[in-house]
């Protein structure tokens, strides 16, 4: 069982993550918790999926993104290359490293001496997928929506799941510095 305390902090280390490695866009991020929904259209959308596990938990992060003008600018200013176009395989690419590089500030925010955690890496997944979620047997799932000033952003759900023995029940330990830098997001 995951406790209400330990869905607060994983909740919190995912705000963390985003707000870390947003830091480089001139606006702020502002993120709202909403029931887990269905978009109503999913064409023009991209999921990536990625896993943080310990023995006790997985948490499966499933980040839904718009294929659209306003997102792929947005991954540009992101990237500090403000001007160019992103399509393609060097939009999904980007989105994949911002993946990584929330869920990886995630990780250290939950991993501590008592806790090692594991990471996969970001894996796309065709939009449909996201109705599924119910069959991966979760225990919570949690709905953030991310969003720019502008309306610039993606909705990230966390499925969270434990073993049938396992009382999940943690903290954060650690709080990031005002001083830490993430990764940057660069393309190759």
């Amino acid at each position: 069982m995951i406790t209400a305390r330990t869905i607060a902090a994983i909740q919190s280390a995912f705000e963390q993550a985003v707000r870390e490695n947003t830091r480089g866009s001139t606006e702020a991020i502002k993120i709202t918790a909403f029931p887990p929904s269905l978009p109503s259209e999913q064409n023009g959308r991209q999921l990536f999926v990625l896993t943080i596990a310990a023995l006790e938990f997985r948490i499966i992060a499933l980040f839904d993104f718009r294929l659209d003008a306003a997102s792929a600018n947005w991954f540009a200013r992101l990237l500090g290359q403000e001007g160019r176009v992103l399509a393609g395989h060097a939009l999904l690419d980007a989105m994949a490293e911002y993946v990584n590089m929330v869920c990886g500030a995630a990780n250290r925010l939950i991993s501590d001496d008592r806790r090692r955690t594991g990471m996969s890496t970001p894996f796309p997944l065709e939009p449909a997928s996201r109705a599924q979620i119910q069959c991966i047997g979760t225990e919570q799932t949690l709905s953030l929506q991310v969003l720019s000033p502008q309306g610039v952003g993606y909705e990230l759900l966390l499925c969270l799941c434990s073993t049938t023995t396992a009382n999940v029940e943690f903290e954060l330990t650690q709080q990031p510095s005002a001083e830490s830098v993430g990764g940057e997001l660069e393309l190759f």
